[in-house]
């Protein structure tokens, strides 16, 4: 089975404060199906669309409920970010937030293994 849509589209609002995100979806479409094929008989268009229809019901569902309730944001790289600031943008989300020396010297660290392992993988490709 093999589905191609188009026009899929999102309206969504968030915003942070305290390391946690709030927010919402308030429209959203699957669009439109522009090729469908499936060797099931008795499986259509129609039928395939409206089950993904429910299962993305239910997903934005959930998704509201936790951004109603405050998202926390999880570390990212082991690294704790507690006061982002989310900037919502058309077609991307930009974020900014303060990192302490100690988050630095984590950072710092990610990048020399980093280097090391494609200094390591050069070497094997000799």
């Amino acid at each position: 089975m093999s589905a191609e849509f188009d026009a899929l589209k999102a309206i969504a609002t968030f915003s942070s404060k305290d390391g946690i995100i709030y927010g919402g979806i308030t429209n959203y479409t699957l669009g439109e199906v522009i090729n469908f094929i499936c060797f099931i008989d008795g499986v259509t268009k129609e039928q395939v669309v409206g089950q993904l229809q429910k299962e993305v019901d239910t997903l934005v569902d959930q998704a509201n409920k936790n951004l109603t309730a405050g998202i926390k944001i999880p570390p990212f790289l082991g690294i704790q970010i507690a006061d982002a600031d989310l900037q919502l943008h058309t077609g991307y989300v930009s974020a900014g937030f303060n990192v302490t020396a100690a988050q630095w010297f984590q950072i710092q660290r990610l990048w020399y293994a980093a280097v090391e392992e494609a200094k390591y993988i050069r070497k094997l490709n000799k």
